[in-house]
C-alpha cells in the first residue's frame, strides 16, 4: 500500500477514536537507539546476548551482567523521542489514542509526556533494589559502582525490565488486553509481530474484528509481518517518521 493510500485509510479513523498504539523495535530505531533482532541488531553483534539478559545470569553473574547492559542498554541523554512519539502524545492528548502499549524499554514515550502508556518490557531508566525495594533512577546508577548495590540495605539493584525468563507483570498484561478490547483500531508501529506478546495481543484483536467488522488494524513496518496478508489489515512498508511527518502535515492544514 502506498504511502498516500495508507494515512487516507487512517485519517479516515481518527474522527472515530478509540485507537490503541502498539510499538515495537522500529519505534526505538527512528530515534537512533539500535534493536536487538534486526539487520544491524544486538543479537548480530552478540551471540551470548538473551543469556545475558536473563534472570538466571543476572543472579550468577552481576557483573558480567552490569558491564553488559551498561554498554548496551543504558540510554544515552542524546537520544530524545522522534516525531511519531510526539504525534501520539498529541493524539493521547486530543483523546483519539486510548493507549500505547510498547515492548520497547527506551521510556521515551514517557519522555515526550504521554501518560496512557503501557511498558510491557518495562523501563531501562529505572532501578529498584531487590531487598528493600527502594526505587532509583538512571542517574543515581551511573554514579554507583558496575554492580550498584543499595546503601540502604546492602542488597543488589537491578533493573526494572523483564529479564529472559520471566514474566510479564500481570497487571500490564491485564491493561494491555482491556485496552485492546476497547479499542476500535489498532495502529502498530516498527513490531513485525512475530513472537509474544505482540503476536498474541494483536491476534486478539484481529479474531475479534471477525464479529466486530468495524474494527481495523494498521501496520507500520519496514519489511515483512505476521499480519501482512490478513483481511482488511492496513500495511505501509516504509519509515515510521514518513507517516508521523504527513499525518502532521494533514493535521496543520
Amino acid at each position: 500500500m502506498s504511502l498516500d493510500e495508507f494515512i487516507s485509510k487512517f485519517n479516515d479513523r481518527i474522527p472515530g477514536k478509540k485507537i490503541v498504539v502498539f510499538s515495537g523495535a522500529g519505534m526505538s530505531t527512528a530515534s537512533g537507539i539500535r534493536d536487538f533482532r534486526g539487520e544491524n541488531g544486538l543479537y548480530k553483534e552478540s551471540v551470548d546476548a538473551e543469556r545475558i539478559l536473563s534472570s538466571e545470569f543476572f543472579k550468577e553473574n552481576p557483573k558480567a551482567f552490569y558491564e553488559f547492559f551498561r554498554e548496551h542498554l543504558m540510554i544515552d541523554e542524546s537520544i530524545q523521542p522522534n516525531d511519531a512519539h510526539k504525534l501520539l502524545k498529541e493524539y493521547e492528548d486530543e483523546d483519539i489514542v486510548s493507549s500505547i502499549i510498547t515492548q520497547n524499554i527506551d521510556g521515551l514515550d514517557k519522555v515526550v509526556g504521554s501518560r496512557r502508556v503501557i511498558e510491557l518490557h518495562g523501563n531501562a531508566n529505572r532501578f529498584y533494589c531487590v531487598g528493600c525495594k527502594k526505587k532509583y533512577n538512571i542517574s543515581d546508577i551511573k554514579e554507583m559502582d558496575t554492580v550498584p548495590i543499595c546503601p540502604t540495605c546492602g542488597s543488589i539493584i537491578r533493573p526494572d525490565i523483564v529479564l529472559y525468563n520471566e514474566e510479564l507483570l500481570a497487571f500490564n498484561r491485564w491493561d494491555s488486553q482491556a485496552a485492546i478490547s476497547q479499542a476500535n483500531t489498532m495502529l502498530v508501529l516498527g513490531s513485525t509481530m512475530m513472537v509474544n506478546p505482540a503476536s498474541q495481543m494483536v491476534h486478539d484483536f484481529v479474531i475479534t474484528a471477525i464479529t466486530r467488522p468495524n474494527r481495523k488494524l494498521f501496520i507500520v513496518n519496514k519489511g515483512e509481518t505476521y499480519y501482512d496478508h490478513f483481511k482488511d489489515v492496513y500495511k505501509y512498508d516504509g519509515d515510521i517518521l514518513d507517516v508521523a511527518h504527513e499525518l502532521q502535515r494533514i493535521r496543520k492544514r
